[in-house]
């Protein structure tokens, strides 16, 4: 434990660790498999906390600690070159950490965007674990499921169709068997499992209102993990490739997709609420009262439905021709 104390205090005291002691933690890296994996995970979730956490994720992969704690850090870097990428899965993921944090400590959105993020980022999961770091743990492993799904074509191209799915049952494996608290598990599931689909919205010319609505309302405000997450791992894609030019497109896309999301969490507050349908509308039903809210909400996601009045032409269309 003290070796990954080292670079814990190397991050939060900002100094180097010496080359002798370097070399003295190499040798003995393997001891901290008899660590107990809580402990592990305290020092792990105190060096995230810091701004810069990815320059101390790189020196405990320098230091080796890294695949003796994550026995998956070793399967990763014998895959991932392709197409897309030029280095593996594992250099990729480090590159993903240090831009995310680039984008989480410029904090570029526009005012209704950056009070949102920066809101979700600073919640507390469990004790003082806050979800901007768990985020970092997500962007470190969101391509560990590359080397169990890897597929290689008639014309000998990679592919790691599916690496989203494998890989969201693979951290869920880490985080039980290193004791991680039920809400950081369950949020990093999360990171792994849908950090394709703004990529997959994006190549496919953007989310219709209909799939955005159900991307937010599975999601809820975890799709802005997802989203700040995908655009750090174009980023990071982007200038491995030396395809710089790229990135703004796809940066002010996300942008967007947040400003959609403000949108969303403002049909949280109801156009009408149930007792104003039930006096209205003599709707007695409560699964249809239900239903009735839900159409009103999504259709002004859609920018169908503006105010009040709209909301209760609505119900009285819908009514009349019996699909609500």
């Amino acid at each position: 434990l003290r070796a990954l104390r080292a670079v814990r205090f190397a991050a939060t005291y900002k100094f180097d660790i010496d080359e002798g002691t370097k070399a003295k933690i190499r040798e003995e890296a393997e001891l901290i498999k008899q660590v107990a994996p809580e402990r592990i995970m305290n020092e792990i979730f105190i060096i995230l906390k810091e701004k810069n956490s990815h320059k101390y994720l790189r020196m405990m992969e320098d230091l080796k600690l890294m695949e003796n704690i994550f026995e998956e850090v070793a399967k990763m870097k014998e895959v991932g070159k392709c197409y897309y990428h030029l280095t593996n899965a594992w250099i990729h993921s480090l590159k993903t950490v240090e831009e995310y944090e680039n984008i989480i400590n410029s904090m570029r959105f526009p005012k209704d965007v950056y009070d949102i993020v920066s809101e979700y980022l600073d919640r507390k999961l469990s004790s003082d674990n806050k979800v901007k770091d768990i985020i970092k743990l997500g962007a470190l492993f969101h391509d560990i499921g590359k080397p169990e799904s890897i597929y290689i074509d008639t014309e000998n191209r990679v592919h790691f169709y599916n690496h989203e799915t494998k890989g969201a049952e693979i951290v869920k494996k880490i985080a039980s068997r290193m004791k991680m608290p039920k809400k950081e598990s369950s949020l990093l599931k999360k990171l792994v499992l849908y950090h394709m689909k703004p990529l997959m919205y994006y190549v496919n010319g953007g989310p219709t209102n209909k799939s955005l609505f159900r991307f937010f309302s599975e999601l809820k405000d975890d799709s802005i993990a997802i989203l700040l997450l995908s655009q750090a791992d174009f980023t990071a894609t982007r200038l491995n490739l030396g395809k710089e030019e790229e990135i703004p497109k796809f940066t002010d896309y996300i942008t967007k997709l947040l400003k959609r999301y403000v949108e969303f969490k403002e049909t949280e507050k109801p156009l009408l609420s149930p007792l104003d349908i039930i006096i209205n509308f003599d709707v007695k039903d409560g699964k249809k009262l239900g239903q009735i809210l839900y159409e009103i909400r999504k259709n002004r996601f859609y920018g169908e439905i503006q105010d009040k009045e709209d909301a209760v032409e609505f119900v009285k269309e819908r009514m009349k021709i019996e699909k609500i």
